[in-house]
Order: structure tokens, then sequence, then C-alpha cells
């Protein structure tokens, strides 16, 4: 689970960087 959190929370970062 801990490791999903974290591919989340690194795609989370990838599309806000995208977005800007």
């Amino acid at each position: 689970m801990a490791r999903l959190a974290v591919v989340i929370a690194f795609l989370a970062v990838i599309a806000l960087t995208v977005a800007q």
C-alpha cells in the first residue's frame, strides 16, 4: 500500500508540472 501511495503522489507531481 505504501508503494501505491508513492506512485500516486509521484504521478500527481508530474500532472501538476505538466498542467503548468
